[in-house]
């Protein structure tokens, strides 16, 4: 396959989706919906996370492959990432006071800020917690996970190079991260300590690697994966529905859905530009979509789909504006690079 081949694909797409599953289970939890709702147990099948982590190891790996450069790899991490952030994390701050009267003059601000504008997005200080869930933008903890994604991805390619078998390192790597999630997830943790594991990448890396593996090997060329979306969503619910929930299950789901992830991206491959036309609306849509909740929640505006549906309507309209006008612009400037990642 081509690499213009393989530049033709769903994944904007396939974001934007999992971007609009975090914001309806946020949305249902903190505005007090119906959970019990058909579509709503549907769409918590499909969890956005996983889906953004394979994305991310599949893409990123694409792309340091393509330019190994230090120097340029980490620019163009700095300039997916952080504008957007930045200004996303300001508007957070300015709603927070204008809404919530929160008085951010206080000694824990600045270091506070310093750590939301560069790898601590997980950290929330007391004097927040009296404003909307509690929480400025519980969303953010990923873009901490991510980060060290970033950081970890050029020392595996730097052992891969001294490996007569990178694929094979990469799936004992795989195995050996998989199986540590689970063993994390079982033991008995105090809650401190669930917090402080979840924002780093142990429990998580498992998925980054599968998104990694099914670059080595190709996928997108594999004709198991390619254009077998339809099928692999079929083997995922049959999985998840027929399969008694538990622990175990539910990470072997996850990497079930991850292979869905790539497989979708090739099927029906032009799809998303159709859609989409060239926009990016994914990362908007899940940065902005907690400051929205927290307004609502902090004038109580909840109980109601109306105000789920205001919430989705202004969270799209903050992300589209956030693409054409920050993040686009950005992007531009990255050099070398195979995809927008």
């Amino acid at each position: 396959m081509t690499e213009k081949n393989f530049r033709v694909n769903n994944f904007d797409l396939l974001r934007i989706l999992a971007a609009v599953q975090v914001v309806v289970s946020h949305g249902f939890h903190h505005l007090h919906l119906d959970k019990s709702n058909t579509l709503f147990r549907f769409i918590e099948k499909f969890p956005g996370v996983p889906v953004f982590f394979t994305i991310s190891g599949f893409l990123i790996a694409a792309s340091f492959e393509k330019n190994s450069n230090l120097k340029i790899y980490f620019s163009n991490r700095v300039l997916r990432i952080f504008p957007g952030l930045w200004v996303c994390i300001f508007f957070s701050i300015l709603t927070a006071a204008i809404v919530g009267n929160i008085n951010f003059m206080n000694p824990v601000s600045f270091p506070w800020l310093l750590g939301q504008l560069s790898f601590m997005q997980f950290f929330n200080p007391d004097f927040l917690r009296g404003y909307g869930t509690g929480v400025l933008n519980g969303s953010l903890w990923t873009i901490t996970v991510e980060l060290q994604f970033y950081l970890l991805l050029p020392l595996l390619y730097f052992f891969f190079k001294k490996s007569k078998s990178v694929n094979l390192l990469l799936l004992l790597l795989f195995i050996a991260f998989f199986l540590s999630a689970i063993l994390l997830h079982a033991f008995r943790l105090t809650e401190t300590q669930n917090k402080f594991l979840a924002v780093t990448f142990l429990p998580h890396y498992y998925l980054f690697l599968a998104g990694m593996m099914m670059w080595k090997i190709k996928a997108y060329n594999s004709a198991l994966i390619n254009g077998k979306g339809l099928v692999w969503l079929a083997i995922f619910l049959l999985f998840v529905y027929a399969v008694p929930d538990s622990s175990i299950t539910s990470f072997i789901g996850k990497i079930l859905l991850s292979v869905f992830t790539i497989s979708a991206a090739y099927t029906f491959p032009k799809l998303s530009r159709k859609l989409l036309k060239g926009n990016d609306l994914s990362y908007g849509i899940y940065i902005y979509h907690m400051p929205v909740i927290n307004m609502l929640v902090e004038k109580n505006q909840i109980s109601s789909a109306n105000y789920f549906f205001l919430a989705l309507f202004a969270t799209l309209v903050l992300a589209f504006l956030s693409w054409k006008f920050v993040e686009e612009k950005f992007i531009r400037m990255k050099k070398s690079s195979l995809l927008r990642q």
